[in-house]
Formats: structure tokens, C-alpha cells, sequence
């Protein structure tokens, strides 16, 4: 122990002085910030949740589509919306991840802003829908504090990710 004491001693004055100067300066800086462990829960649990409100909501549809008086065209404009998310919240779940474990900010950002057209979809079968049931209010509340959780976390993180890598 005493010699390999005596051999980094030793290597460190062969070292140029502004070599140095630069190990001892980032020598001391903290690594990056790890990933969010409650944005991947969050992001883990919306993956099953979408599953279960995209489910509950097309057998919702369906009941309403034989059951109320829809005008013209809005059974069909809502009903497609239910499969426009089906492609949008995946991707969307996806990048939130992958910017959290690669520590990334892109991703987050791109996850936020697909997000924003989520929180639509939710808000409008909430407020817009042509009929709202009390299932659809529950589910679609529920969505969006869930969704709204997610997109906070995400920029925490895409903020945190930013300042770290200055």
C-alpha cells in the first residue's frame, strides 16, 4: 500500500502542470444526475393505465354509438381521436423514458410536447364530447392529473438534464 502510495506520487509529477490542473479541477465535479426513479414509475403505470382507458374507452364508444343519437359526423370524429391517441401515447410514454435513463433532454421535450395534444384529447372528452358518461369523466380526469404528473416530471428532469450538462 505504502509503494503504490509512492507510485501515484510519482505519477503525478510527470503529469504537464496544465494536465494537472485540468484532473484536479474535474476531478471534484459531481457526476450527472441520474434518472427520475418516479418519472419511470409514473411513465411504468401510464403504460398500463392507457391500456386500460384506451380498452374502457372503445367499449364505451361502442355502447354509445348504439345507444345515443350521435348528429352527424361526431360519433365518427370522436371515435377516430380514440385511435389518433393509440398513436400518439406510445411514442410518446417512449420518449419520456428514453430521455430519463439516457439522460437526455430531447426526448423529454419531445414527450412534453406530445403530451400537450394528449391533455386535448383528455380535456376535450371531458368538457367536448358530444355525450359524457360518468365512466368517461372518471376515466379522463383520472388521464389527465396522471398525464399532467408525467409532462412535470418530465421537464423537472429535461430542466435538471439541461443545467448538468452545461
Amino acid at each position: 500500500s505504502q509503494r503504490s502510495h509512492e507510485s501515484r506520487l510519482c505519477f503525478h509529477r510527470v503529469l504537464p502542470p496544465h494536465f494537472a490542473s485540468f484532473v484536479s479541477e474535474h476531478a471534484l465535479t459531481p457526476p450527472p444526475k441520474s434518472s427520475f426513479l418516479s418519472l419511470e414509475i409514473f411513465l411504468s403505470f401510464g403504460k398500463l393505465w392507457d391500456l386500460v382507458v384506451w380498452v374502457l374507452s372503445f367499449l364505451l364508444f361502442c355502447w354509445q354509438g348504439f345507444t345515443f343519437p350521435y348528429p352527424d359526423g361526431a360519433y365518427e370524429t370522436e371515435f377516430a381521436l380514440l385511435f389518433i391517441y393509440l398513436l400518439i401515447e406510445p411514442p410518446r410514454l417512449f420518449l419520456g423514458s428514453k430521455g430519463n435513463k439516457t439522460l437526455t433532454s430531447g426526448p423529454l421535450y419531445a414527450s412534453i410536447v406530445l403530451a400537450a395534444y394528449v391533455l386535448f384529447m383528455h380535456i376535450y372528452y371531458v368538457a367536448g364530447q358530444t355525450f359524457i358518461t360518468r365512466c368517461d369523466y372518471a376515466i379522463n380526469v383520472i388521464s389527465i392529473v396522471f398525464v399532467s404528473a408525467q409532462s412535470l416530471l418530465a421537464l423537472t428532469q429535461a430542466v435538471e438534464v439541461s443545467r448538468t450538462l452545461r
